[in-house]
Formats: C-alpha cells, structure tokens, sequence
C-alpha cells in the first residue's frame, strides 16, 4: 500500500492509549486518521469504532471519508463497504456511532473494540467520555480524537489540554501548513 500521510500524523503508528490531534479547519486531521486506520485495518485485524457525539444517521459519520479513501488508496479489493460498515478481508471491521443518543449500557455493549476515533470531538459530552473511555478497554486498544477547539470548558479540551492529561498521550496542535 502507498499511502503517503503528513509527517505531524506518524505518532498515529506509534502504540499509546491517546492520540489527541487539535486544530484549524484544512490541517489534514480526518483525512489523515482515515488513511493511518484503514493501513493499520489492511496490515492487522483492527475492530474500529467511529463515534461522534450526534450521529442521526450514517450520513453524518465518517464512513462517506474512509469509502473515498479506500478508492482513492486502491484498497476496494481489500475492503467490503456496506451501508452501515466497512469489513477487511483479514476480519477488520469500522462500526459506526452517535454517542450522545445511546444509553449507558447501549454504549457498554461495544465490545472488543482496538481503536475508537473520535471526530468532531469538541463537540462530545462530559457523559459520553466517560462512558467510553472505561468502555475501550482491550488491551493496547486506544482513543483517537480529532477536533477543532471552540473553548476551553469543551470536555475534549480539558482532558486533553488542561491541567491533568491522561498517562500515555499524543497531544498535537496541527494546521493547514502541518
């Protein structure tokens, strides 16, 4: 596979519990997440969560980004693409959510989860990281978050730029020239 992605992304190869990636709007941060999990999907059995806080359907997902992808980097022989998912031939497999409109025990049945990305993560609840955060719990599983900040009372933004950053985070600011 030759998928070229922007070096400020190549600790998205390296193993850590947090990938938190921030910035202005044309920094390649979706693009790029899609490219890294689709490469990693294609070279090991990944089972990845998309999220997002307000998912009313498919449409508002990430899945339209990661089946251009596929085209674009050539992978439609590797990956099956349905209406609600997206399967690798090695068992990979992207499911899709709105986190704010699931119960806790709807969001506690995500099981077996290797990576969960987060879009739009400026705009997730208090409620939805900590239900998902302890939910993503496989072993050497992480959370990616790609967002673009608004305040800094957004949950994302405290987490991951306020006083206490969790153990084993990637914390980037990337922008239009990154």
């Amino acid at each position: 596979m030759d998928i070229k992605i922007p070096e400020a992304f190549g600790e998205l190869f390296e193993p850590h519990r947090y990938k938190a990636y921030h910035g202005g709007r044309g920094s390649a941060k979706s693009h790029s997440f899609a490219s890294a999990l689709l490469l990693q999907a294609g070279q090991t059995p990944t089972r990845v969560l998309c999220c997002r806080e307000v998912q009313l359907s498919i449409k508002d997902s990430v899945k339209q980004l990661l089946d251009d992808k596929i085209a674009a980097h050539n992978l439609g022989g590797f990956f099956t693409s349905t209406q609600t998912e997206i399967r690798g031939k090695n068992g990979s497999a992207f499911i899709f959510a709105g986190l704010g409109r699931l119960t806790t025990d709807q969001i506690k049945s995500i099981e077996g989860v290797d990576k969960a990305w987060v879009e739009e993560a400026q705009t997730i609840s208090a409620r939805s990281l900590e239900i998902l955060i302890p939910t993503i719990r496989k072993p050497k599983s992480e959370l990616w978050f790609s967002w673009n900040p608004r305040a800094s009372s957004d949950p994302v933004d405290q987490r991951f730029r306020g006083l206490k950053v969790p153990e084993d985070s990637i914390i980037r600011r990337v922008n239009y020239t990154d």
